[in-house]
């Protein structure tokens, strides 16, 4: 309620609003003006969450590949090079389990070269296989071949994790902040200039900012960072931007060893680094690195919604489940037949009414899940040691799939779940908005000014005299009588029509000289000065909302408002709450005093 229609307001003649304050403290901290204004109502809108990338369930290495189950149970399958397998084998033709200790599921599994990370739903992080000492990609390779806990930066939730090339370990936390862990070693955070937050990793040193710009560092001998410059090494201290097309800003961001591909707002895709297999699928002659952002001409009546970079391959998915790749072709991971490199994207078969909804590329190898979330490889299948590398356990007659073909058998891939980010520290609720990260409390606060009474003058309550005594009856023609609603003695009570009863001390009124009518000891009141407004029983102040002036006409009018006493019902019902409307003459309005 306005603070002008409160009684005490009314009983002042307060008839403006005031200006309100409305400030917000968190645990008693750091008071936040939230609103200042007339209204009365307003919204303290908390900020939505962030969506993030549906986290990997699945992912392909240099010669290993594995999978998350719908338990949370980790499947691994090919060559255990460095450890990349999670288990104390280096070889596996059909997936094998993963155990992570204390038996966690995981909701994450990301390869990078024979690196890989779990993001466990506890919100741990583990590691094993093969990763540099030195988060800057120096010093020698140490190799775990079972899952090795890795330190998370305190008190932040992990929701995505990335080996990062094998030479450090990102982390993104549930704030959109982004921290980097060296072998073994403590997170560091990355700070993006503008303290941006960041929504989505890579298999690279770069990510996607919750605006839609990309930043990355580490070594840019190809271009790999996208920002114009082919040269140079950029530190996690000092990031730097990728260049995009004018205009525009990324949705899905890929890097991968010396590439990096860019999903646009606009539905195209743009690809940076080297060249030298036409990957870049920008129709350029298979020579040389780019650091400017190149267009991957895939078709434009398709609605993209993935990319992803390999070795020597970047590829991309639509939303009708076909694939489109650029690059070597020697390897198999056209996907469409052919031996030769190509500097235009071409599309992998689809076998029968197969549409893919996810994928991924390794090495020299590309995975990819159906409709029916089985698991369809092509590619190299076979290493140098003979070792078959799509976990079916089968070797055709080639050692190269140039289609797709079923792998992985018996795993079956299994949707995650998008993570929700709340930039300001708090946690996301049920409706999607970002909770404050502590205690709210609010004030709400107001100065009136001074204010005085409309034109009538009255030089004190003292002076004021009786003048007569009354009876108010109608309105109109009927046989009822003004009176305070069961004679009530309440500041506030109101004034309602009911039988004539003589001995009613509610009926009878009596007339003073500053204009106000008296009952039971208080006066005839309006609780505003608008049509509507209702009457009531109150603390006479002589003030204007107590002055009536009984007219020739009938009427029982209030100079101050310049509106009439008037029976809502308009038919004399007994028990209605009058109220003061716009003079009209009618017989509503007409009143009998004597």
């Amino acid at each position: 309620m306005s603070a002008n229609q409160q009684s005490w307001a009314t009983a002042n003649n307060v008839t403006t609003h005031p200006t309100y304050t409305v400030t917000r403290t968190i645990d008693g901290k750091n008071p936040t003006t939230v609103y200042t204004g007339g209204q009365t109502t307003t919204t303290d809108s908390y900020s939505s969450t962030v969506t993030g990338s549906i986290p990997s369930s699945f992912s392909a290495g240099a010669d290993s590949a594995g999978n998350i189950q719908s338990d949370g149970s980790v499947w691994t399958w090919g060559t255990g090079q460095s450890g990349s397998l999670g288990v104390a084998t280096d070889y596996a033709p059909n997936p094998v389990k993963v155990t992570i200790p204390g038996g966690r599921s995981a909701v994450e599994l990301t390869y990078s070269f024979d690196a890989a990370t779990v993001l466990a739903a506890d919100g741990t992080v583990w590691f094993w296989g093969g990763m540099r000492q030195n988060s800057d990609c120096s010093g020698t390779m140490s190799n775990v071949n079972t899952p090795t806990q890795v330190q998370t930066p305190a008190g932040k939730t992990i929701v995505s994790v990335s080996p990062s090339d094998r030479c450090a370990i990102l982390q993104l936390a549930s704030d959109g902040t982004l921290w980097t862990t060296p072998f073994r070693g403590s997170p560091t955070q990355v700070v993006l200039p503008g303290n941006r937050r960041v929504t989505q990793l890579t298999k690279g040193a770069m990510v996607l900012a919750s605006d839609g710009t990309v930043w990355a560092w580490d070594s840019n001998s190809t271009g790999q960072t996208g920002n114009g410059s082919t040269s140079g090494y950029y530190s996690s201290n000092s990031p730097v931007q990728a260049i995009l097309p004018a205009g525009t800003y990324a949705t899905r961001v890929a890097s991968y060893g010396a590439n990096a591909a860019f999903l646009l707002n606009n539905n195209t895709i743009w690809t940076v680094g080297t060249n030298n297999v036409g990957q870049l699928g920008a129709g350029l002659s298979n020579t040389g690195s780019y650091g400017y952002s190149q267009q991957f001409k895939v078709p434009s009546d398709k609605t993209w919604v993935d990319v992803r970079v390999g070795s020597a391959n970047i590829a991309a998915l639509a939303s009708d489940g076909s694939i489109y790749i650029a690059g070597q072709g020697n390897t198999g991971v056209l996907g469409n037949g052919s031996q030769s490199s190509t500097n235009v994207p071409v599309a992998a078969k689809n076998p029968g009414s197969v549409q893919f909804k996810s994928f991924d590329l390794g090495d020299s190898s590309v995975y990819a899940a159906d409709q029916n979330s089985n698991y369809f490889g092509w590619g190299i299948n076979v290493n140098s040691n003979s070792q078959a590398l799509f976990g079916n356990n089968n070797n055709p007659s080639g050692a190269i799939y140039y289609y797709p073909y079923l792998a992985a058998t018996n795993q079956q891939y299994t949707k995650g779940k998008a993570p929700q980010f709340c930039f300001n520290g708090g946690a996301a609720n049920s409706a999607g908005y970002c909770l404050p990260p502590g205690n709210v409390s609010y004030q709400v606060s107001y100065t009136y000014g001074p204010w005085s009474a409309a034109s009538q003058s009255v030089s004190s309550l003292a002076s004021v005299t009786q003048t007569g005594s009354a009876v108010i009856g109608g309105p109109g023609g009927s046989n009822l009588c003004l009176t305070i609603q069961g004679n009530g003695a309440a500041q506030g009570t109101a004034v309602v029509l009911a039988a004539c009863d003589s001995s009613s001390v509610g009926q009878k009124w009596t007339t003073w000289s500053d204009g106000s009518f008296r009952a039971n000891g208080k006066c005839l009141d309006m609780k505003g000065d608008t049509p509507g407004t209702v009457v009531q029983r109150w603390d006479c102040n002589g003030l204007s909302y107590q002055w009536w002036v009984p007219r020739d006409d009938g009427s029982m009018y209030n100079p101050s408002s310049g509106l009439c006493l008037a029976d809502p019902s308009g038919t004399a019902a007994t028990g209605v709450q009058q109220q003061i409307a716009k003079c009209d003459g009618s017989a509503s309005q007409k009143w009998k005093i004597s």
